[in-house]
């Protein structure tokens, strides 16, 4: 009798252990399920007029003017990336009760000049105090005033439409998110900031390679905008809840280094805000696709492109194009078109119908292809911070002005909760200076038993990319054993966890 009760309870112990395995491995298989995503993504393709730019309301009055008949196109259930071309910052040089120098001249070569003169002083004490020619010097001094426009402007417009925004572009001294200078010295860039749909500024791209108007001088000896290059270490990649979003400005989606980088830091969409100031003849238009419609041609990993054009007169400089919107094809073919010259192709989805009017070109996504950072927002902790600004959340909060850092001592660790269990296979760290040398990062299901997929001994900081074998997780843990210096804490700016 005891054998048998005894083997009654064994039995009964077994089919509870294996009906609560059974109900645990459906949870598992079930988070391993492919979900489609549905976005709209839309190139604006706007055109120059100097009256958009006689005060900052001016500016913003034309932004929402725009983005009113963007919103009119757009599904309101659906997230959106709203895409805006390069330069459109350029002539807020002159917003600052300057827009007559802009409106009267006859070249904008000339209205640069004039402005110069009429800030003579201001532009002399820049010269003299940073060593820089008279043009950046202007830029120097002009960059507060831009900034402010632009930034306003760009995040109002965000907030007030629920979109995120790729800013198109502006040359000016790095400002972070509230407007703050990043270093004060002598360097202005063209820059692409990226807005959040609360209108929070999430964090710019640089642009890498210069074409020779931003340069000192041209080609022909004539002076260019005297900007600074970007580098490719800089380069970042923005977490929305549909994508990972790229941006390389113009002149860089034609660069295999800056194509490569914005790759294998997890570019999912690939924005190319453009300003072509030649004529969109035959050959322009061939030589166009060497840019994003040709970087989303291999499976790397850039599903879509998204490449809005400046178009009209600057002046004595035309600007034309065609704004589009395409797809990778490993992801899909797109529909058979191409620009208006050329013989159908694949890899386009949208393409706008003049290379110089207006017009804004929608396209809407279903995709179980999105790379998706899961990371994005979840509850994070870690074993201390440095003080009460760093702390762990601020390396998921898609911000890459904010980060993390730990206590001055090894052996840190910081950790996310993404919620439920899901298939992951890789994870992306963008190390501020205080890197860990000798790290590693575990993952588990429960935040009891966990799993080393990665570990190093010789980490060089910068930004680290991990791939592995998928596994299923709800908890990733860096585990940060050993610092670069001992004068530095643990510090990253973003921690991304993918699901592709």
């Amino acid at each position: 009798m005891r054998i048998r009760k005894f083997a009654s309870i064994f039995l009964i112990a077994v089919m509870v252990l294996t009906l609560f395995a059974e109900i645990s491995n459906s949870e598992t298989v079930k988070a391993e399920e492919p979900s489609f995503q549905s976005f709209q993504l839309v190139a604006v393709q706007w055109k120059w007029d100097v009256n958009d730019y006689a005060s900052p309301t001016a500016f913003k009055n034309k932004l929402h003017s725009v983005m009113q008949d963007v919103v009119a196109q757009l599904d309101p259930n659906l997230p959106a990336l709203v895409c805006f071309p390069e330069f459109i910052g350029l002539p807020l040089l002159f917003v600052d009760g300057d827009v007559d120098l802009l409106q009267n001249a006859s070249t904008f070569a000339d209205a640069i000049e004039a402005l110069i003169l009429r800030r003579w002083a201001s532009v002399l004490a820049f010269m003299t105090w940073y060593g820089v020619g008279p043009v950046r010097a202007l830029f120097l001094e002009r960059s507060g005033a831009m900034q402010q426009a632009y930034l306003d402007a760009f995040k109002e417009v965000a907030a007030t439409y629920n979109v995120y925004i790729v800013g198109g572009s502006i040359a000016m001294r790095e400002v972070d998110g509230s407007g703050n200078l990043i270093k004060d010295d002598n360097t202005c860039y063209n820059l692409s900031y990226f807005f959040g749909p609360d209108g929070k500024v999430l964090g710019w791209q640089k642009k890498v390679h210069l074409t020779p108007m931003e340069q000192y001088k041209d080609e022909k000896g004539n002076y260019g905008l005297d900007l600074n290059p970007g580098t490719l270490e800089e380069l970042k990649v923005f977490s929305t809840p549909f994508g990972e979003v790229s941006i390389a400005i113009c002149y860089d989606a034609f660069f295999q280094d800056v194509i490569q980088t914005l790759a294998a830091r997890g570019g999912g969409i690939l924005v190319q805000p453009s300003a072509n100031p030649k004529e969109w003849d035959t050959w322009q238009q061939e030589d166009w696709l060497n840019g994003c419609w040709q970087a989303t041609r291999e499976p790397n990993g850039l599903n879509w492109f998204v490449n809005p054009m400046m178009v009209g007169l600057l002046k004595d400089i035309t600007f034309e194009g065609q704004s589009s919107i395409g797809v990778n094809a490993s992801v899909g073919s797109g529909t058979q078109m191409n620009y208006m010259d050329l013989e159908p192709i694949e890899g386009f989805l949208a393409i706008a119908e003049t290379k110089d009017q207006p017009e804004i070109v929608v396209q809407t996504i279903t995709t179980d292809q999105a790379r998706i950072n899961y990371a994005l927002n979840k509850p994070a902790t870690a074993s201390g911070n440095q003080n009460s600004e760093l702390t762990p959340e601020k390396a998921v909060d898609g911000a890459f002005y904010s980060r993390w850092a730990s206590r001055k001592q090894d052996n840190e660790w910081w950790k996310v909760d993404l919620g439920s269990v899901v298939k992951v296979k890789g994870v992306t760290i963008w190390w501020e200076r205080a890197y860990a040398k000798t790290y590693s990062i575990q993952v588990s299901t429960d935040d009891v038993n966990y799993t080393t997929v990665y570990s190093t001994t010789s980490g060089d900081g910068g930004v680290d990319t991990i791939w592995f074998e998928p596994v299923n997780a709800r908890y990733i843990k860096v585990l940060c054993i050993q610092r670069v210096s001992s004068w530095y804490p643990f510090s990253f700016w973003e921690a991304k966890v993918y699901n592709n």
